[in-house]
């Protein structure tokens, strides 16, 4: 995927939540492995950090 198109398709999800609204639950195994939900830290400030991995 070209700069260009990335850059659109990342405008585009910025618009689909904005800071402070309610995330899309989702779920992710942590580094041991375990299940984890976003809904499971509901009522708590969360942090999401993603970073890209390369190899």
């Amino acid at each position: 995927m070209k700069f260009g198109q990335r850059r659109k398709s990342w405008s585009r999800m910025s618009k689909l939540i904005s800071p402070g609204e309610v995330g899309p639950d989702f779920e992710l195994k942590d580094v041991e492995g375990n299940l984890v939900r976003l809904s499971d830290f509901r009522g708590q400030p969360v942090l999401l950090d993603f970073l890209r991995g390369f190899m």
